[in-house]
């Protein structure tokens, strides 16, 4: 394991990072993705953190704020439990090989940073893509219950978990949108199922990039001194916010910020 002094850092602005974690979570709150599409360009593109770092920041971020949504979700019993372990089948495997990819990008020489900005990239544009097709899915009328094939949801998953361990991105936009189209859950399931599924992605995902280096620890607990309060400020606000309006103004936002980070 590496040593923390060893990781690649860079240093911010306390004040800086929390107001960043703060509107962060507000627009979680209120849109209900998007958070590490959101906070991983952020990082890199308004605070200058360095790609790889800032996948490890945004996943352990991420892990906790889930931890803390799943464990609502598990009391108010809106959760998939088949769902969410066909989910895990898939997407634990397709992280470890987004991580693995990037270490052994790393040992032939390839600079992992130009990797995760480039897919980062592509994430984001699928991501708004994904919330686009959400809203337009959720105005139509709904077809029957759909019994989904086994091998289709942990072919998901891995996709899903391949995206995450690369770039953070995909846990939640990639994933809901998936499940929408492809499911006819509630939508309060289909959140639950989500939340607690990218709790228990991000989290083992998250802790390997931390043991890789990949991590700023000071930084993490001050995004998340300022996330927490905004969530649960943007979870209030978003019973007043008009959602048709809120979810396509993050899509254009996403999809801008990602064709930036492509070109």
């Amino acid at each position: 394991m590496r040593s923390p002094s060893r990781a690649v850092t860079a240093v911010e602005p306390t004040t800086m990072a929390m107001a960043l974690g703060f509107l962060t979570g507000i627009l979680v709150g209120l849109t209900g993705m998007g958070g590490g599409a959101l906070l991983g360009p952020a990082l890199i593109l308004g605070l200058g953190v360095p790609p790889v770092v800032a996948v490890g920041v945004d996943l352990v971020h991420s892990a906790v704020i889930k931890l803390v949504g799943g464990a609502i979700h598990l009391r108010r019993r809106t959760v998939d439990f088949r769902l969410v372990g066909l989910l895990l089948l898939g997407s634990l495997p397709g992280s470890l090989c987004g991580i693995a990819l990037l270490a052994a990008a790393r040992a032939r020489g390839a600079n992992p940073n130009a990797i995760v900005t480039k897919v980062l990239g592509v994430a984001l544009v699928a991501a708004s893509l994904a919330i686009l097709l959400r809203v337009w899915v959720r105005g139509a009328p709904r077809a029957a219950a759909v019994d989904l094939g086994r091998q289709w949801v942990v072919a998901a998953g891995f996709v899903v978990g391949l995206l995450v361990g690369i770039s953070s991105v995909g846990s939640g936009s990639l994933l809901v949108a998936f499940l929408t189209v492809a499911t006819s859950l509630p939508g309060a399931r289909i959140v639950g199922t989500d939340v607690l599924h990218g709790a228990l992605l991000t989290a083992p995902a998250g802790a390997l990039h931390a043991w890789l280096g990949h991590l700023d620890p000071r930084l993490t607990l001050t995004l998340l001194a300022g996330s927490v309060p905004g969530i649960l400020l943007g979870t209030r606000l978003s019973m007043w916010s008009p959602e048709w309006l809120l979810r396509p103004v993050l899509a254009a936002a996403l999809m801008t910020t990602g064709l930036r980070l492509i070109r």
